[in-house]
């Protein structure tokens, strides 16, 4: 059964269920309402939760490079491994802080499916970072030429982050959906709670 079709089947059963008890009907559309505003605040909060999550990365960062210089580190591995450290804190404050809302449901799954779904969104994280790294660079390496290369550093990695935020927010930390008796995976992305 396709998971659209499973969605359809038990959204049915709910209907019917509702329809049979009026007040249940009640609660639940209060219920919505409730989750619907609380998805709200956290939609509105969240570029600036990103905006602070990834500052204090960068400041950790650039904590970690001027460390491992004074210990004697060359510039450009001592800038590796400072950049791979951030991006590992990076990933946690996004987890625990910027998208913390993502994981109301997953907690309702089992251990291992919750470890599967840290591993799954550690590794699209991972390679969102490493596609937007290498945008910027590409971007940098054009705009360099034709303004500043602090201008150029500035505006370049204003506009990645506004990729880098689309990319995290749509495919890394989707709102994962309850499993349902049946479903393959725990791992499947909530659709969006539409408020109209």
């Amino acid at each position: 059964m396709s998971a659209t079709l499973l969605d359809q089947t038990m959204e049915s059963q709910r209907l019917a269920k509702e329809a049979s008890n009026p007040a249940d009907t009640i609660d639940s559309t209060q219920a919505h309402a409730g989750r619907v505003a609380a998805a709200s605040r956290a939609t509105t909060a969240r570029p600036v939760r990103f905006m602070l999550a990834g500052g204090a990365a960068t400041l950790a960062q650039l904590a970690t490079l001027s460390m491992l210089i004074r210990l004697g580190w060359e510039e450009v591995p001592a800038n590796a491994a400072a950049l791979l450290f951030s991006t590992q804190l990076n990933f946690l404050f996004s987890a625990t802080f910027t998208w913390r809302d993502s994981w109301n449901v997953a907690r309702e799954n089992t251990w291992r499916q919750r470890a599967q779904l840290i591993i799954q969104r550690w590794l699209r994280f991972m390679a969102a970072i490493s596609a937007t790294l290498a945008l910027n660079e590409a971007l940098y390496s054009v705009a360099q030429r034709v303004m500043q290369p602090l201008l150029a550093a500035v505006l370049v990695s204003a506009a990645v982050a506004v990729v880098n935020f689309a990319l995290i927010d749509r495919f890394i930390f989707a709102r994962a959906r309850r499993v349902q008796p049946g479903t393959p995976s725990a791992l499947v992305p909530a659709r969006k709670e539409r408020t109209s």
